[in-house]
């Protein structure tokens, strides 16, 4: 009989035992949640975060995971004995794979048509970039939010987690806040228009929409200016992609890119076979080396 290697988690919920993820990795571990009245064996692996306290673990000889795959940098040290240190930069596609495997979200069948307000912009937290991207855009027949300066969608909405089906259906494209303004870094903000069949222009660093493409999605050259995206300076940049902020027609093209994006984000089994390279491949190496 084999075992499966048992992760024990430090922090609340670390990428391998969250709702999203625990399914597909309980697939090559057991995993648990630290307990301090157990007393743990040397053969168990520890995860945590780079904020975690680990005084709790301190006398173990234990080896230990800090994964940040939702960080593009893995801002703890680096020189902690017997630990495995992951980050978004290890696995890029990490939100593609946690967005799917997300049981709140769902393969819904939106309409690929014209909605009857102009675009949907959700921001939760106050960055410079932000506020000069809300403070610029004509938000007069939008849905938006920012929750950082208590506007709100329904529900008391403050969670990245959570969607309306008519945030997307009543509105013709997406404008997407990334979480850098300098950087390439793929989020769960990017994600969601591309798995709800949404155009999309995103405020973000340069190069930004060439590392969507590069994933095998489509961007929409069809009916926005994406020069933008090529645009090095913070304020040309700005400026290009508030031109694009207009109404677009549901061509044919655009439709057919739409269908497109849906497809290859829901029923791509590559995002898999990364997901054990990235993530289940190095942790089990690393155990047993």
């Amino acid at each position: 009989m084999s075992f499966k290697p048992i992760l024990v988690s430090l922090c609340e919920h670390s990428s391998y035992h969250n709702e999203s993820n625990s399914d597909y990795f309980s697939q090559y571990f057991d995993l648990y949640q630290f307990d301090p009245d157990v007393n743990y064996k040397s053969d168990v692996v520890f995860v945590y975060r780079s904020d975690e306290d680990l005084s709790k673990v301190s006398e173990c000889n234990n080896k230990f995971i800090s994964e940040c795959f939702w960080e593009k940098y893995n801002p703890c040290s680096l020189d902690r004995p017997n630990t495995l240190y992951l980050n978004n930069l290890h696995f890029p596609e990490y939100f593609w794979f946690e967005e799917l495997n997300n049981p709140n979200n769902n393969q819904n069948n939106l309409p690929l048509e014209k909605g009857s307000k102009l675009f949907f912009m959700p921001m939760k937290k106050s960055f410079f970039h932000r506020d000069d991207l809300f403070d610029r855009v004509d938000k007069s027949n939008a849905i938006f939010s920012f929750v950082d300066r208590g506007i709100l969608l329904e529900n008391n909405f403050v969670t990245d987690r959570y969607y309306e089906d008519y945030w997307y259906a009543d509105t013709q494209f997406s404008i997407v806040s990334e979480t850098l303004p300098f950087e390439v870094f793929l989020t769960e903000k990017t994600f969601k228009p591309i798995m709800y069949g949404h155009p999309f222009l995103v405020w973000t660093g340069p190069g930004h929409l060439k590392e969507v493409r590069k994933l095998g999605f489509e961007t929409f050259d069809c009916v926005f200016d994406e020069s933008y995206d090529n645009e090095l300076d913070y304020h040309l940049r700005l400026q290009k992609l508030l031109k694009n902020v207009h109404e677009i027609e549901y061509t044919s093209e655009l439709i057919k890119r739409l269908q497109h994006n849906i497809n290859h984000f829901w029923n791509n089994p590559i995002i898999f076979e990364l997901a054990f390279e990235k993530t289940v491949k190095p942790v089990l190496e690393f155990i047993n080396g």
